[in-house]
């Protein structure tokens, strides 16, 4: 796994919770860029490959951007102007819950696109408040 932290968080953190959402994800193709979000309070994207202009290592297979926003954006909620009948809304108290919950998230959809599984965002989902609840119990 490929980490690139340009966030307004410290490296040493970010990696412990990069560590915990991917905990049983092995794949080491993964490149994870966590950045400032400017727009909103977070966001993240899956890439089933490589854009071309990633700057992403050579070795690399997939792409993961999370976008996390300032501190005094949380709490807030997981959903924004959609809403899924068979999902929970939560709350993701802290921007550490958030990078967790988020990457877990993104996280399932790059094991959807290396199974050749149809994408769910029902499923990322779900295993975004399953990551986040154990992240809380840890």
């Amino acid at each position: 796994m490929f980490l690139r932290n340009t966030s307004q968080y410290p490296n040493d953190e970010v990696r412990k919770l990069v560590d915990f959402a991917r905990h049983g994800f092995n794949d080491k193709r993964v490149c994870i860029n966590v950045k400032n979000c400017k727009t909103r309070r977070y966001g993240g994207t899956a890439y089933w490959c490589i854009p071309h202009i990633s700057n992403a290592p050579k070795s690399a297979r997939y792409l993961i951007t999370v976008r996390v926003g300032k501190p005094k954006d949380f709490p807030c909620t997981n959903f924004g102007s959609y809403r899924y009948k068979t999902v929970t809304e939560f709350k993701f108290n802290s921007w550490q819950e958030c990078l967790v919950a988020v990457l877990a998230h993104e996280l399932t959809h790059i094991r959807q696109y290396r199974c050749q599984k149809p994408r769910s965002e029902v499923e990322c989902m779900k295993n975004e408040h399953k990551k986040l609840l154990a992240y809380r119990n840890q």
